[in-house]
C-alpha cells in the first residue's frame, strides 16, 4: 500500500483534489482492513474450490453490485466448507469478501433465493457496517461484554470446562484477530469483531440490509417476494432444530431483531413498493 504513504507525504492541497486523495486513502484502508479480516476468517476455515459454483455466485453477486448504491465496488466471493447455515462478509466497502457456507447452499433452491442472500450481504459491504459498528456509540458496551466473555472463556480452560463448537470458534477468532486487525483499526478493534461476524451488526443495520436487499434484487431483475419466503424457511429451520445464538453460530439466523420482525418488516416494505406478496 505504498500509494497511501505517498499521498500522506504530499503537501496538503485544497478543493476537489484533496477530497479525491482522501477518497483514495479511504479506499486503500478499506481494502487493507478487508484483506486482514479475510486472512482471519480463512485461516480457520476450509475454502471449497468449486470453480463452476463460485463463478455462478460471483456472476449473480456482481449483478447485484451493479444494481447497488456503489456499482463499481469490487468484492470477492468465497464458498466455505462448513455445514452451518450461514453467510457473512467483511462488510467494509471496497474489497469486501463475502462468504457462503456449504450448509447454506444446501438449502437454497433457486437463483432468486441466492440473489436475496447475496443482496443482504452486499448491502452490509456497501454501507460499511463493520467499520461503522466499530466506531459506533456502542463501542464501550461491546468491549465490556467481550471482556466478560473472554474472561469466562479463559477461566473455562483452567476449570476443565467442556466447550461446544461455538466456544471453539470463538476461541479461534480471539486468538488470531489481534495480529490481523490491529494494523488498520488499532488494538481496541480486536474485541468486537468476533461479535459482529457471528451475531450481526444490530437491529438498525440488519433492517437496512433487508430493505436495500429487496431494492437491489428488483433492480437486478430478481423477485423480492422470494426473499420473504427464504426468511420464512430460515425461521422454520430455526424452530425445528431449536437454534439460538448460544448453540448455533449463525448471524443469518440469529441476528437482531430476529426473523419474525424481519419478515414483517420486509412484507410491509414490499407492500408499500407495490410488489405482489406470495
Amino acid at each position: 500500500f505504498q500509494a497511501e504513504d505517498g499521498i500522506r507525504d504530499q503537501p496538503r492541497s485544497r478543493g476537489l483534489g484533496d477530497v479525491y486523495k482522501r477518497q483514495i486513502v479511504g479506499e486503500e484502508k478499506e481494502i487493507k482492513y478487508n484483506f486482514y479480516a479475510d486472512r482471519l476468517i480463512t485461516s480457520s476455515r476450509i475454502i471449497l474450490f468449486d470453480e463452476a459454483l463460485t463463478q455462478k455466485i460471483t456472476k449473480i453477486g456482481n449483478k447485484i453490485i451493479k444494481a447497488s448504491d456503489k456499482p463499481d465496488m469490487n468484492c470477492t466471493f468465497w464458498i466455505l466448507n462448513d455445514p452451518t447455515i450461514n453467510a457473512y462478509s467483511t462488510a467494509s466497502g471496497e474489497g469486501s469478501f463475502i462468504y457462503f457456507n456449504t450448509g447454506l447452499l444446501d438449502i437454497i433452491e433457486s437463483e432468486d433465493e441466492l440473489a436475496g442472500v447475496l443482496a443482504h450481504e452486499i448491502v452490509h459491504a456497501v454501507k460499511k457496517h463493520q467499520i461503522k459498528f466499530l466506531k459506533s456509540e456502542f463501542w464501550s458496551t461491546f468491549v465490556g461484554s467481550f471482556l466478560l466473555e473472554f474472561g469466562a472463556w479463559v477461566a473455562g480452560i483452567y476449570l476443565g470446562h467442556t466447550f461446544t463448537p461455538y466456544d471453539a470458534i470463538r476461541g479461534e477468532y480471539i486468538s488470531q484477530i489481534g495480529a490481523c486487525t490491529t494494523a488498520f483499526l488499532g488494538s481496541k478493534a480486536v474485541a468486537p469483531i468476533i461479535v459482529t461476524i457471528m451475531q450481526g451488526y444490530g437491529k438498525e443495520q440488519e433492517l437496512e440490509a433487508d430493505a436495500l436487499a429487496i431494492r437491489y434484487m428488483a433492480k437486478a431483475g430478481y423477485q423480492p417476494t422470494v426473499y420473504i419466503a427464504f426468511l420464512k424457511k430460515l425461521k422454520s429451520i430455526r424452530d425445528k432444530l431449536k437454534i439460538n445464538e448460544k448453540n448455533y453460530a449463525s448471524c443469518l439466523i440469529n441476528a437482531k431483531p430476529g426473523l419474525e420482525e424481519r419478515i414483517k418488516y420486509v412484507k410491509r416494505l414490499i407492500l408499500e413498493s407495490k410488489y405482489e406478496i406470495k
